[in-house]
Parts: structure tokens; C-alpha cells; sequence
């Protein structure tokens, strides 16, 4: 848990105004001295950098946030870039340690290039997503992977079936299939492959 780097912070950082619309709400991450600043808005979030953060950014980061200027980042995965880099050499403790231990482990799942070109580690197949995308891309370059499915609610889906619209990249064929429910539901991480000669190809939804 990391509930104690949550913090009570009533001066406020972040403009009103965000790339994801109005703000609704702010929150503060304490890491030792520094503070970093969410904000909430009616559709995302993300986290604000000052400009004295900004300017402690190497430049190949703050070219990742929203508009390349590194002032807002997105909450999902980008966030996780300007905490790791500000507070990598910190010897931390407690919820602090767990707090950047996790937005490290998330720079080295979604964005292993920039992390390696920067730390010269290299980072494992099995500790990034994105590592492991990328080589699911090229072992499948030449066949069908589902890219959208329907269940059997749709009109087009017969009952116990899944409707899915398949691509090739070699070819950027595309294509519509059914597949039985079970076996659909053990898809790997980067998509259900199609076999043409098994699964049945059909018009698809119109």
C-alpha cells in the first residue's frame, strides 16, 4: 500500500485549465521534498510539473508529455516517466520506496528505449509490455490477429459463438471470423490468433 505518500496539500499547483478539460479536482504525492500534483477532470487526469521540474527533466522526457512541452502528463503510464526520473536516486523507505518502485516498474513496461538509452539497463522480455508487444507483432506478422470481438448479443453472432474482426500486417488483409466461446477466452496477451482453415469466415456485421 502507499497510502501515506498521499498527502493534505491546500496550495494549489495545478492551472484550472488541463489537456483533458476542466479540473475538478486536485491530489499531492509526497517523495521526500518533492510534491507532485494530480488533477481530476469529468473524462481523465494527469499529473501537472512545475517549471522548476521541468527543467530538472533530461530533454528526451520532457518531450514525452501531452504536446512535447513535459508540463502535463497523462495518468495511465506517462506519469510514471517524470516521478521515476526526479526521484531515481532517492533512498527511500516505506510507501515512498513501494510508491516509486511501482512508476519504475511502469517506465520499464511501457517505455523500455528510453529507460535503457538512459540507465544502460537493459530490462527483460518478461518485465515489459511493451517488449513483449513488439515481438508478438513480429512472430505474427503473418497472421490473423483479432483486433475487436462481439459476443453472441450481436445479430450476426450465433449463439456460444464470438464474432471477431481479424488483420494481417503483412498484407493488412482483414477479415471477419467465428470462434467457439472457450476457446476465445484463452487468447494470449496481444490477442487471439485466427486460424483460417479452422475458424469460419464470415461477412461480419452489417
Amino acid at each position: 500500500m502507499t497510502d501515506t505518500v498521499w498527502v493534505q496539500d491546500f496550495a494549489k499547483k495545478c492551472p484550472d485549465a488541463t489537456p483533458w478539460g476542466a479540473k475538478q479536482g486536485e491530489s499531492c504525492a509526497a517523495i521526500r521534498n518533492r510534491r507532485f500534483h494530480f488533477v481530476d477532470t469529468a473524462s481523465h487526469g494527469g499529473l501537472y510539473l512545475s517549471v522548476e521540474d521541468r527543467l530538472q527533466l533530461h530533454p528526451k522526457l520532457a518531450q514525452m508529455g501531452e504536446g512535447g512541452t513535459g508540463e502535463w502528463w497523462e495518468e495511465d503510464v506517462a506519469c510514471c516517466v517524470p516521478i521515476w526520473w526526479l526521484c531515481r536516486d532517492m533512498l527511500l523507505e516505506g510507501d515512498q520506496a513501494e510508491f516509486v518502485e511501482a512508476v519504475t516498474r511502469g517506465v520499464k513496461a511501457e517505455f523500455p528505449d528510453i529507460f535503457e538509452e538512459l540507465t544502460g539497463e537493459i530490462i527483460p522480455v518478461q518485465q515489459s509490455s511493451e517488449k513483449r508487444r513488439r515481438a508478438a507483432e513480429a512472430a505474427n506478422a503473418n497472421k490473423f490477429v483479432v483486433s475487436a470481438a462481439w459476443g453472441d448479443w450481436a445479430e450476426w453472432v450465433p449463439s456460444g459463438l464470438v464474432g471477431v474482426f481479424a488483420r494481417r500486417a503483412a498484407d493488412r488483409a482483414e477479415a471477419y471470423f467465428l470462434v467457439q466461446e472457450p476457446e476465445y477466452k484463452t487468447h494470449p496477451e496481444f490477442g487471439f490468433i485466427v486460424d483460417p482453415y479452422r475458424h469460419l469466415k464470415v461477412q461480419g456485421p452489417q
